[in-house]
């Protein structure tokens, strides 16, 4: 079966891709994408651990098909995701895309790979997503669909890619509050989704613009009744994950073929896409009665980044 390309986006972690590339030689993709950023200007550091990265995928320990694009200066998380992408879609029509963080669970691949051609050719559908908010959702099926896209292990089209602005120049044009109404997001969460959506752009990410185009586009993503990835990358080298405080890096679960034949109503799929935001709460109270400092300087960065956003747009 192991027809999907992998593409794999790494920079100066090589821990972490050294993990990934474990959990990924237990499937063994027959071709495999290497999208690498470059060394940061004035970072010694990244010099030798971009070497260490490079050594690792240079060295994939099974026979298979690769092909690089290697960044030979740094190009920025936003920059190194978007050009590499496209340089992918170029290449294959479909693809399992994965961060050096992102570890999957072995029935990733099939579950990624099966809906991948289940749903080729359904407008409806933009990506297939390995990451889910529950340990465990108590439906029959193995999938739904979402609004609420996530990004730690995902697959997508060349039909979904090529359409895709990194910039998105288009959400400064349409009525941003009428969008995330239709998506089923409350009055009250509606201007912190807009903000960080507008700061987006600013802060060298490339994430949040991606599913503000899936939204714009009408695209669901098929997510699974349990996390399929465990994300590794928290930490003070990270870009953006730093800390960890929803406990988001869980362990993956597992999901058995064959795979349901249809997806949770389409109802279902709604009210589960609500109810993550009292997952989501329900962890930050957690994690904030465990550690009220870290709670406090987090609640304040957010304050300043969400200030900055709205003055500034």
């Amino acid at each position: 079966m192991r027809t999907v390309a992998v593409v794999i986006f790494c920079f100066n972690r090589p821990a972490e891709l050294r993990k990934l590339i474990e959990a990924l030689a237990q499937y063994k993709p027959r071709k495999v994408l290497i999208v690498a950023d470059g060394p940061r200007s004035g970072v010694p550091s990244d010099f030798q651990k971009c070497k260490e990265v490079e050594l690792l995928y240079r060295n994939l320990p099974w026979d298979c098909q690769v092909q690089y694009n290697v960044a030979q200066t740094n190009l920025g998380l936003k920059e190194r995701f978007s050009s590499g992408l496209k340089w992918s879609f170029e290449i294959v029509d479909k693809a399992i895309i994965l961060e050096d963080d992102c570890i999957p669970d072995p029935s990733f691949f099939t579950f990624a790979q099966e809906m991948l051609e289940r749903y080729e050719f359904d407008e409806t559908v933009g990506m297939v997503q390995g990451w889910s908010a529950y340990k465990s959702i108590p439906i029959p099926q193995d999938f739904y669909f979402s609004n609420r896209p996530k990004v730690w292990g995902w697959a997508t089209w060349g039909r979904v890619v090529q359409g895709f602005d990194v910039d998105i120049p288009f959400w400064y044009k349409i009525d941003q509050v009428k969008l995330l109404k239709s998506k089923g997001f409350p009055a009250f969460q509606i201007p912190g989704i807009r903000a960080k959506i507008n700061s987006a752009n600013q802060v060298n990410t490339w994430d949040y613009q991606w599913v503000a185009y899936l939204w714009s586009k009408g695209y669901s993503s098929i997510a699974p009744k349990r996390p399929l990835i465990r994300n590794i990358g928290f930490g003070e080298d990270a870009t953006h994950t730093k800390t960890d405080f929803g406990g988001y890096s869980q362990r993956a679960g597992s999901l058995s073929e064959p795979y349901s034949a249809s997806p949770a109503p389409y109802g279902v799929g709604r009210i589960i896409d609500k109810s993550e935001n009292l997952v989501s709460l329900a962890r930050w109270i957690k994690g904030a009665l465990l550690n009220p400092r870290t709670a406090f300087r987090l609640i304040y960065a957010r304050l300043r980044k969400l200030g900055g956003s709205v003055h500034g747009s």
